[in-house]
């Protein structure tokens, strides 16, 4: 009986200290993400021209955390389907360091002038970034 009390003893506490920690990891990150940064673009709308439909484009916008505290992009939405924007930085980016955000439009299907948003979501003031690639897409044989 003894023993099985020892042993019972000592899984609560093992149990226990990993949830604690489990605890601590989580809040470090809840307290990144709640504090508030700054970022700025290199530029915040890129204009590719003409391009013939059917082709893609891409386009790395610049960026550089401007505040006080790390910056964490948490995500980037593309406004439709034709745009891809899927590896920018997962880890925290310290004040003063940069990184880039790929996006590729593809113009398959698309015709006449296009404009794409792109929503960088961060632990930025405001929440929320919009970056833009447009330009016009061309038909093949057309002379527009």
């Amino acid at each position: 009986m003894r023993k099985t009390f020892g042993f019972i003893a000592v899984l609560l506490l093992v149990i226990s200290s990993c949830k604690m920690t489990n605890r601590n990891e989580s809040s470090v990150s809840a307290d990144m993400v709640t504090s508030r940064t700054t970022i700025a673009f290199e530029e915040d709308v890129f204009d590719f021209g003409e391009m013939t439909q059917g082709d893609q484009v891409s386009f790395e916008f610049e960026f550089i955390n401007t505040g006080d505290s790390p910056l964490l992009i948490l995500d980037v939405k593309p406004s439709c389907g034709c745009t891809i924007s899927d590896d920018w930085p997962d880890h925290p980016i310290e004040p003063g360091e940069g990184g880039i955000i790929p996006v590729t439009f593809n113009s398959e299907g698309k015709k006449g002038h296009q404009s794409k948003s792109i929503t960088l979501v961060a632990n930025t003031t405001p929440r929320t970034t919009v970056l833009t690639i447009q330009g016009d897409v061309i038909a093949p044989g057309s002379n527009e």
